[in-house]
């Protein structure tokens, strides 16, 4: 009986409370809501508390359901108290139904603020190809070009972007690309070392929650990769055919994201870096200019 009276105090205090509360607007429903996964509960919880992904699909394309939400949440208490700001986080009218659920596209375009890439180039490189799902293979490193292959030369001319913009190099990012080394059950894959090679399901091993901080690359006025892939400095005849790897070239100036660790750690080259090879003698490229190096330039 106490239990009883307790509930309906409860529920006639909350009622009461949402009388003096503001009217919900049915015009821009929900568009300033803003789930945050940086809350420090939020961040608390396993990705996979919250999404889970389908055999067979790549991307989570649904809003989890009210199911999820109440774990935690008294959704009697928020949809009266904070309407917009709760409901509104998911669905776009007050009077979403179950026949109209009237939701937001998913994902919201802010989620993407909340995440950073904890991608690690080291990481990978040592990796090799021997772990792969499909089609392992022996090699000891991965290569720079089996993610950062060059953008086909069709692809460039149709693109609607400037020339000065259009990518040279794909920057592979999309799950299914990843997937292909990150199935279900990578080879090897234990939960005590998925941080190593985690698998499609372990999302926070490479989405943690923490602002966003991308790597920003400067634009280099009239640079191609196209005319930078072969070491054109003078060698002897004697010394026989180049010994290195094929990436050697792209580590001598992308120094920061072959030690990167994190996605953040990567900055272009610096201006040092051109001027190793671009010095004038002979044999070597011509001196490049000021303005042209300026961009590059550390602070």
């Amino acid at each position: 009986m106490r239990s009883a009276v307790v509930a309906l105090f409860g529920l006639a205090t909350m009622l009461a409370s949402t009388m003096f509360a503001p009217p919900v607007r049915a015009a821009n429903f929900g568009a300033s809501a803003h789930y945050s996964h940086l809350h420090p509960k939020h961040i608390a919880l396993p990705c996979t508390d919250c999404h889970s992904f389908k055999a067979g699909v790549d991307d989570i394309h649904e809003m989890p359901g009210h199911a999820t939400c109440t774990g935690c949440h008294n959704f009697a208490e928020d949809t009266m108290k904070r309407t917009e700001a709760f409901c509104g986080e998911c669905h776009t009218s007050p009077r979403a139904s179950e026949d109209n659920k009237a939701l937001f596209t998913f994902p919201r375009p802010h989620a993407s603020h909340d995440f950073g890439d904890e991608f690690s180039h080291v990481a990978h490189r040592n990796a090799g190809t021997s772990t792969r799902c499909q089609a392992p293979g022996p090699a000891a490193q991965s290569q720079c070009a089996d993610c950062h292959a060059p953008v086909s030369a069709a692809s460039m001319v149709s693109s609607a972007a400037t020339p000065a913009s259009r990518p040279e190099k794909q920057m592979e990012a999309s799950h299914s690309f990843c997937f292909v080394c990150h199935c279900d059950s990578p080879r090897g894959y234990s939960a005590a070392r998925k941080n190593l090679n985690p698998s499609r399901n372990d999302c926070g091993v490479c989405h943690v929650a923490h602002e966003a901080e991308l790597a920003r690359f400067t634009d280099v006025r009239n640079f191609r990769h196209a005319e930078h892939l072969f070491d054109t400095r003078p060698r002897l005849k004697s010394a026989g055919p180049v010994s290195k790897n094929a990436d050697v070239l792209c580590i001598e100036c992308h120094k920061t994201a072959a030690e990167s660790r994190h996605l953040g750690d990567i900055r272009e080259p610096a201006a040092a870096t051109c001027l190793s090879c671009h010095t004038g003698k002979p044999g070597l490229p011509d001196v490049l200019p000021a303005d042209l190096l300026r961009p590059l330039e550390r602070p």
